[in-house]
């Protein structure tokens, strides 16, 4: 307590919650979308980012990596590659795969599926063997129907109707209930349930199972369902960080700025220096 009152510790704390804030003002502005000066510990970008920024990790050194841009510097392109928003930049040109060609709309050049499902004329996702859920385009004989913002969903016969019980959650996938009353799933799951929806339109709270590489975090034990997470460390946040993130919390914040003061060893770097110039300016008055 008396260290806290003491001025001169009050004046270092005080310009190393300046250092830092600047710091991360500077590789993530808040008029960057998605920037959150206050959360992000990036004291310094990767070499290809215009701006990065990291949430829940601290960096080593406070270097962040090629994986942590939130945009590029001029001559490269942004690849998103977490939910968070941030991604890498290549210099490499953008390749379109013949599942999915650069002609087509919402065709992507991150599009990784090498071979398509036998449904499928044209389709795009995360895996070089894509599912029936990844098709773009529908041989003859199957109706497209839409699941996802770029287009890309599953080929059905005719008579089945986008929204149906099978569509959402069929019976050959494990926990889905008859009285399931989804008739579209979020984006980010892979199927979805629930019965108590009103408009049939589920959320991404309401997942029942996930698409590559994600992971189910259970929220309704009940009906075993929850959201879909990237299972990598850009998600592995604890709780307390979900909330910081998600509401902004003030409390939360004050926890994360007091936590990043004492963990930080710029802070340490402060203290000594205002040590020796107390100290030079005693041995000074003494004289």
């Amino acid at each position: 307590k008396m260290l806290c009152n003491n001025v001169w510790y009050q004046l270092a704390t005080i310009c190393c919650i300046v250092q830092l804030t600047l710091a991360a003002t500077e590789t993530c502005p808040p008029d960057v979308p998605g920037c959150i000066p206050h959360l992000n510990e990036c004291e310094v970008c990767h070499h290809t980012c215009l701006h990065c920024q990291m949430i829940g990790d601290k960096p080593r050194g406070g270097q962040c990596t090629s994986e942590d841009c939130m945009d590029c510097l001029p001559g490269f392109r942004f690849i998103r590659r977490f939910e968070d928003g941030t991604g890498e930049c290549s210099d490499t040109p953008a390749v379109y795969k013949h599942t999915c060609p650069k002609s087509s709309e919402n065709c992507s050049p991150e599009n990784m599926c090498q071979t398509c499902h036998e449904t499928c004329e044209m389709c795009q996702g995360d895996d070089a063997h894509c599912g029936p859920k990844d098709c773009m385009m529908c041989k003859p004989g199957y109706i497209h129907h839409p699941l996802f913002t770029d287009e890309t969903g599953e080929c059905l016969p005719p008579g089945v109707q986008v929204g149906k019980h099978e569509l959402t959650c069929p019976e050959s996938v494990l926990g889905c209930h008859e009285n399931n009353r989804c008739l579209t799933c979020d984006e980010s799951c892979e199927y979805c349930q629930s019965v108590s929806t009103k408009d049939g339109n589920c959320n991404e709270h309401e997942c029942l199972a996930c698409p590559a590489h994600h992971a189910l975090q259970i929220e309704n034990e009940e009906q075993k369902t929850g959201k879909c997470v990237r299972s990598d460390r850009k998600h592995r946040l604890n709780a307390k960080q979900y909330l910081r993130v998600n509401s902004g919390h003030a409390i939360e914040q004050a926890i994360e700025t007091t936590q990043s003061i004492f963990s930080n060893p710029w802070f340490l770097v402060g203290l000594v220096v205002v040590a020796l110039f107390i100290y030079k300016l005693r041995r000074g008055g003494a004289r």
